[in-house]
C-alpha cells in the first residue's frame, strides 16, 4: 500500500509540474534540443525541436524580436538557453551606460572576456566627483584600449569640481582617435575646451555633436566637421564656424544673439530642417523678425522650438526672435505661394514650483488665444503650435477643417530633445 501511494504521489506531482510549465509557456524539455542545438526547419533555419508553438521560431526571427526588447528584459531572455544567449549578448552590450559605481565592474568584465568589447557601439558615462580615484584611469583604459564605439557621451555631475589628476586622466581620452566615432556628447569643465576642440577637429566623420558645457565657455577656435548633421551647443560658436559645414540640418543653440541668427540664416538657411533657440542675449543692433522672415530664410524648416524663458506676472509672448504681431517680412520679400513644408512651432516656458492656479489658468487662456491667432493668420504655413507653461504639460493646438475653432490635445511625445528626431 505504501509503495502504491508513493507511486501515485510521484505521478501526480509530475503531472502537476508539467501543467504548471505548460501554463507558463514552457516544457520540461530543452528548447533547442538535448545539446542546445536546434533542428533544420523547412526553410533551412534553426528551430526548436520541442516546446510551445510560440517558441518554435527560427533564430533569425528571434534576433529580430530581441532587437525590440527593453534592456531590463534582455537578461531574462539570455537565461533561457545557449542559442538565445548568443543572440542576446551582442544586443545587451550594444549600448552601455555606466555610472561611477559601475565603471570598475565593467572594466573587470572587459579584462576577463575580450569578446564583449567588440559589441559596444554606444558608450554613455555619468560620473560623480571624488568618489573613487580609480574610476578615471579605468575609464581612460576602457575607451583607449578596449572598445571602439560609434558614439560617446561623457558627462560629470559637477564638472567644475574635477581635481588635477582627474583632468589629466580624462584629457587622455580626448587625445585618442576613435576610427568609428560618429557621435559625441560632453558637459565637462572649461579646462577641457581645447582638448574637446582637438578631438572634434581630428574626427572629421562626426555626424552628431552635443556640447553641453557651461555657456560661458569660449568656442572661438571650433571648426565644425564637414559631415555634421546634428549640433547642440550651449556655448556660442564663432560666426565663421558655420562656413565649414554643408550638411547640418538639425541645430540647437543654447545661447544666442541676433547676429548668430543672421549668420545661421545666411550659411545654413536653405538646408536647416529643425531649429531650437535657447536663451536670447539682447544686443544693441537686435531686430525682431516676423514669421514670414523665417519662411523665406529657412524654406525647408519643419520644426522651430523657442525657449521663452520664465513666465512673467502678465501673460505675454517675447518679441525675439519673432514678433508674432508682424505679418510682413523685414526685407519686403513676398512669401512663396505654396510652402515646401508646414511648420511646427513650440513655445517652451520654464516650469516653476509654487504656481498659483489662477495664474496658470490666465496663462493657459492667453496662449490658447495667441495660438489661434497665429494659426489663423499663417494657416498655409504653420501646421500646429505646441506650448508648455507653468504647471501645464505640452499642449498641441491645431485648427479644425473649417479653420474656425482651436483643437487642443496633450502632446505626450514632445520633449526638449524632440528637435533631434524631426
Amino acid at each position: 500500500m505504501h509503495l502504491q501511494a508513493s507511486a501515485r504521489w510521484k505521478k501526480w506531482r509530475v503531472g502537476l509540474s508539467a501543467r504548471l510549465f505548460a501554463v507558463r509557456g514552457l516544457r520540461k524539455t530543452r528548447l533547442f534540443g538535448r545539446r542546445g542545438q536546434g533542428t533544420q526547419g523547412p526553410a533551412g533555419g534553426v528551430v526548436a525541436e520541442r516546446g510551445p508553438p510560440s517558441l518554435q521560431l527560427p533564430l533569425e526571427l528571434w534576433a529580430e524580436i530581441i532587437s525590440y526588447l527593453p534592456t531590463s528584459s534582455l537578461a531574462s531572455v539570455a537565461c533561457l538557453c545557449k542559442p538565445l544567449y548568443a543572440e542576446v549578448e551582442p544586443v545587451l552590450y550594444r549600448s552601455v551606460s555606466l555610472t561611477t559605481e559601475t565603471v570598475l565592474s565593467f572594466y573587470r568584465t572587459l579584462t576577463n572576456s575580450g569578446r564583449h568589447a567588440a559589441y559596444v557601439r554606444r558608450f554613455n558615462i555619468s560620473l560623480n566627483e571624488g568618489e573613487n580615484p580609480f574610476v578615471p584611469p579605468c575609464l581612460a583604459e576602457i575607451l583607449c584600449e578596449h572598445i571602439d564605439p560609434q558614439s560617446i557621451s561623457l558627462s560629470y555631475k559637477n564638472p567644475l569640481m574635477l581635481c588635477a589628476d582627474d583632468i589629466a586622466q580624462l584629457t587622455s581620452i580626448f587625445e585618442h582617435f576613435f576610427p568609428r566615432l560618429g557621435g559625441f556628447r560632453t558637459n565637462l569643465a572649461p579646462a577641457f575646451v581645447p582638448a574637446v576642440q582637438d578631438l572634434i577637429h581630428r574626427h572629421v566623420g562626426l555626424r552628431e555633436l552635443h556640447l553641453e558645457m557651461d555657456d560661458r565657455c569660449s568656442l572661438t577656435q571650433l571648426k565644425l566637421p564637414p559631415a555634421l548633421r546634428t549640433l547642440s551647443t550651449m556655448p556660442r560658436c564663432s560666426r565663421t564656424a558655420w562656413h565649414s559645414t554643408r550638411t547640418l540640418t538639425h541645430l540647437h543653440l543654447g545661447r544666442w544673439i541676433y547676429e548668430d541668427l543672421v549668420a545661421i540664416a545666411e550659411n545654413l538657411g536653405p538646408r536647416l530642417v529643425s531649429l531650437r533657440l535657447g536663451r536670447y542675449m539682447p544686443t544693441y543692433h537686435a531686430a525682431s523678425w516676423s514669421l514670414a522672415d523665417f519662411e523665406i530664410r529657412f524654406p525647408r524648416l519643419r520644426f522651430l522650438h523657442i525657449d521663452m524663458g520664465s513666465q512673467h506676472t502678465t501673460p505675454t509672448l517675447p518679441h525675439h526672435p519673432i514678433d508674432w504681431e508682424l505679418y510682413t517680412s523685414t526685407s519686403n520679400t513676398p512669401l512663396p505661394a505654396q510652402p515646401t513644408c508646414k511648420l511646427t512651432i513650440v513655445w517652451g516656458f520654464a516650469h516653476e514650483d509654487g504656481v498659483v492656479l489662477s495664474s496658470a489658468a490666465a496663462w493657459h487662456k492667453f496662449l490658447n488665444n495667441a495660438a489661434f491667432n497665429v494659426l489663423k493668420r499663417w494657416a498655409p504655413y504653420v501646421e500646429r503650435i505646441v506650448f508648455r507653461h507653468t504647471i501645464i504639460p505640452y499642449v498641441s493646438a491645431t485648427l479644425d477643417h473649417q479653420n474656425t475653432r482651436l483643437v487642443r490635445t496633450q502632446d505626450t511625445e514632445m520633449s526638449g530633445d524632440y528637435w533631434r528626431w524631426v
